[in-house]
């Protein structure tokens, strides 16, 4: 809990100095993850992210969002909660990612491809009383997109590789990965 604070905090005291300097540069975003291992799990969400412009090639900047999920497991067995048999097994559940974000544009102004990569912690929100004991930590998101400029700012569009550690007494090997598009305004 001390870990979560501390980190809440720094987070604000970024987004504060950011707000201090020209070079603040938000951006708001929505996205579409598709799982690509045996848990064929989907999320749907926005977030939003606080940065700082370095410099034209450079932004850092910290971030949070909220994403609706839902999760289909492909493999039959025996449910050690009901006892009965299952071919699949479903649940839903919120997502509420904190995490820092580097951002790399290859070229100064103008139509810019960029790296970009998510680091951080996601906090789990059960919808249902199964998925109680599912606890979710270490997130790595690295992404490549395309900037586009528009009046006052830039929409950008997206593909990216998640990774979602999970510890779940229900599951084996539960981290996960997913395919990430998303779509967005930087202001």
């Amino acid at each position: 809990m001390k870990k979560i604070i501390l980190f809440l905090f720094v987070a604000m005291l970024a987004t504060s100095m950011c707000f201090a300097q020209s070079k603040f540069e938000p951006q708001v975003k929505v996205g579409y993850d598709l799982g690509i291992d045996d848990d064929k799990n989907q999320s749907f969400g926005a977030e939003f992210l606080a940065g700082y412009r370095f410099n034209e090639n450079f932004r850092l900047g910290v971030g949070t969002g909220i994403s609706w999920c839902k999760h289909l497991y492909e493999k039959a067995g025996v449910s050690s909660i009901t006892d009965e048999y299952y071919k699949d097994y479903k649940e839903t559940a919120l997502y509420v990612p904190l995490f820092v974000n580097g951002k790399f544009n290859f070229i100064k102004g103008g139509v810019s491809p960029y790296l970009s990569l998510d680091l951080g912690y996601t906090f789990f929100i059960s919808c249902s009383d199964y998925a109680d004991e599912n606890d979710l930590g270490f997130m790595a998101k690295p992404a490549f997109g395309v900037d586009f400029p528009v009046v006052n700012g830039n929409i950008f569009v997206e593909l990216g590789y998640k990774y979602q550690k999970r510890d779940w007494p229900l599951i084996e090997k539960a981290d996960y990965s997913q395919l990430s598009i998303a779509v967005g305004y930087s202001f």
